[in-house]
Order: structure tokens, then sequence, then C-alpha cells
């Protein structure tokens, strides 16, 4: 998560990766991420609320600060979507030859693709885990 590629481009693919990895979000439910998905609840903890595109079922995944900072690395720069929405995504075949280049620089032995990320889901690992805790 670390590397710099030193190439825009690169690293906004890196880090849209990563946000795939953290949240299990698919590259059309990120193309569609708009800035109303995402919510402040009560007690100030934020929040990203959409309906999954291949779906219709609602998701709610809490924005850990690793997602926090790349939201704020983007607002308002070359990748800043449009019409509301939150990112300008490349295709994603683009986006998987990025990735490969970045797999290779960070001397990653396995093919990376953007669909790989989705079923990473470190939220869903973390609240899994937590849940295992309280059941030993």
């Amino acid at each position: 998560m670390n590397i710099e590629m030193g190439y825009p481009s690169l690293d906004f693919t890196k880090d849209m990766f990563v946000f795939a990895c953290f949240t299990g979000i698919s590259y059309v439910d990120l193309y569609n991420l708009k800035h109303d998905n995402i919510q402040t609840q009560e007690d100030g903890s934020r929040m990203l609320i959409f309906k999954r595109h291949k779906t219709g079922v609602n998701s709610c995944v809490p924005l850990l600060p690793i997602l926090q900072a790349i939201l704020e690395k983007y607002r308002d720069s070359q990748f800043t979507g449009w019409g509301g929405k939150v990112f300008r995504l490349q295709t994603l075949t683009g986006m998987d030859k990025h990735l490969k280049q970045i797999a290779k620089a960070a001397k990653v032995d396995k093919r990376l693709s953007f669909h790989m990320g989705r079923h990473m889901n470190f939220y869903s690992q973390l609240k899994t885990s937590k849940l295992q805790e309280y059941l030993s």
C-alpha cells in the first residue's frame, strides 16, 4: 500500500484497488459511487451507503481512516468525478493493466485484477475475526 509508482494514474489505480479491498466494492459500484453515498451517522461515524449494481442489495460500509484518506487525497484532483460522482475511473481493462505494472513494481508474484479487490474485503474479515473472538 505504501509503494509510490511515480505516475499519478498508477497511484490512483493502486489507491482504488486498496479502496476496493477495504470495502468489498465492485468496479461498477465504485464507478457509480456518488458523494450522496457518503453519509455521516448520528454518532459522527461516516459510512458508504449504496445499492449494489449487480444484486440490488443495500450495502453499508464504515469509512475506515485509510478510506477517508483516499477520499481526501482525490478531492478536487484530476481524478475527481463529475455529476456528483466521487471518482473518475478509467476502464476496468485499463485498471487491470495498471495493476499488472503495480504488482511487478511491488514484487507481487500474482496476477492482480480489480475484481480480486472486491473479494478481499478486509472489513468483512475484520468483523468475522471480531466475531470469532467473542465466540472463543
